[in-house]
């Protein structure tokens, strides 16, 4: 994390404007086991259960989804689940080269529409094994929802590979709002902006991914985002505490969104006192402003 604190910054209000306390706080994260299977010798990641919960894709977590229809959906064989195999996984827990069939059988080389979000990179091939020889493509945070359409690789994967990475080499610069559009909810106006600057991140760890948690003071009902270039989250505990994560947003392009007034809560334990921010993970929807949209 961030040797030195984060400059403080200011929330406005309508009525009163006054710098927050600046908290830095190091929570620490539970690697969490999800089991795997062994086959010659070589581990194969688990798939969630589809039956009860699908994938988010919007999470730090490595998570990859594999489907024999096209648009993603679910009619056909398909496979979801966390390729490194744990939920908080670093390059110790690259798993090497997986072959389909031993992930699901019927979805060798019957793979026409796929997602891949979090810190991995996949490298997908023709024939098992992951040769050389047979590389088809290369993905970070990416989805295809036709590889026919979009190309010629569909009914093609037979293996894939993924190591973790969150690319820190590619992260230049991000900004970022939280607000709360005024309700009378909260009597006043409060706002957040942030300029994310590699500075913010501690390059000297040998896997860096995330800000220093920075506290909200006074904290307010969220209602709107605008986030740019980075991933962020807010929280309900003043510490970044996992298990209060109201909401994360932002990947490696724009995303920005107004939950309206409706959305609004006066429930005091719903205010986000918290947030931080990480290296980009997650789909790129809209590009970065005057960024060519195909980039």
């Amino acid at each position: 994390m961030l040797n030195s604190p984060f400059v403080c910054f200011m929330v406005a209000v309508l009525l009163l404007s006054a710098p927050t306390i600046c908290t830095p706080l190091t929570p620490a994260r539970k690697e969490i086991k999800l089991g795997s299977r062994s086959i010659d010798g070589r581990q194969i990641p688990s798939a969630v259960d589809v039956s009860s919960t699908t994938l988010s894709h919007n999470f730090e977590e490595c998570q990859l989804g594999l489907y024999q229809p096209t648009n993603l959906h679910f009619s056909g064989h398909n496979w979801e689940g966390r390729p490194l195999g744990i939920k908080n996984a670093n390059s110790d827990t690259n798993q090497g080269c997986v072959n389909i069939n031993d992930l699901s059988a019927p979805l060798s080389r019957a793979i026409n529409s796929y997602a891949l979000t979090g810190w991995c990179d996949c490298s997908f091939y023709t024939n098992e094994n992951c040769q050389p020889q047979d590389f088809i493509f290369n993905a970070y945070n990416r989805q295809d929802t036709d590889l026919n359409e979009h190309g010629s690789n569909g009914n093609k994967i037979a293996s894939y590979q993924c190591t973790f990475t969150n690319h820190t080499e590619r992260f230049v610069s991000g900004t970022m709002m939280l607000g709360n559009g005024g309700t009378t909810l909260d009597g006043a106006t409060y706002s957040i902006n942030f300029k994310i600057s590699q500075a913010n991140f501690d390059l000297s760890e040998s896997e860096p991914g995330s800000t220093d948690c920075e506290t909200i003071d006074p904290p307010f009902f969220l209602e709107r985002y605008s986030i740019v270039g980075v991933s962020c989250a807010a929280y309900t505990s003043k510490n970044c505490d996992e298990s209060t994560r109201m909401i994360t947003a932002g990947n490696a392009g724009t995303d920005a969104y107004d939950f309206g007034f409706d959305y609004a809560t006066n429930d005091p334990a719903q205010r986000i006192k918290s947030w931080r921010c990480f290296l980009p993970f997650g789909i790129k929807w809209h590009p970065l402003p005057d960024q060519d949209p195909n980039a």
